[in-house]
């Protein structure tokens, strides 16, 4: 299982490393905050993810993975069904448990490393939320959002 997860996590960073770079990016909509001192602790709510926080959607996949609630990941994905396979494949877990032994082990002890950048592409807006993730919590990783109307959806991993 870990050399499955090792290979995953693999393929992901060099598909990664060679994604983006012909792709025009233009200033954030909004202006740059001030420096962050800390990272962000937005966490989901008992009534759910605070959609319009990028980095409260994002713990909600991690508090979704140590509590093995696979049933809270279903709404978490692009509504409009744009987002990358790999974040589609985590909101059907709710239905589908084929990738749950994959997923616990990349996300249950992961966490939001960092302050969410946001960049707009093509008139879209877009959340890099860096994280950390992985069996041991130490691999670090971009999960991408897309904003759909005021409220933050995964996107890419």
């Amino acid at each position: 299982m870990k050399k499955i997860l090792s290979a995953m996590l693999a393929t992901l960073a060099l598909a990664l490393a060679g994604c983006g770079g012909d792709q025009a990016t233009t200033a954030p909509t909004s202006p740059p905050a001030a420096a962050a001192t800390s990272v962000p602790t937005a966490a989901p709510t008992a009534s759910g993810p605070d959609f319009s926080d990028p980095a409260s959607v994002a713990n909600a996949v991690f508090a979704g993975a140590a509590a093995e609630d696979f049933a809270s990941l279903a709404g978490l994905c692009d509504p409009l069904k744009e987002g990358q396979e790999d974040t589609e494949r985590i909101c059907a877990l709710a239905t589908d448990p084929t990738d749950r032994v994959e997923f616990l082990d990349a996300f249950a002890k992961g966490k939001v490393s960092g302050v969410p950048a946001l960049r707009t592409e093509l008139g879209v807006e877009y959340a890099d939320v860096p994280i950390l993730m992985g069996t041991d919590g130490d691999y670090a990783e971009t999960l991408v959002l897309v904003n759909r109307a005021g409220k933050w959806y995964l996107s890419d991993l």
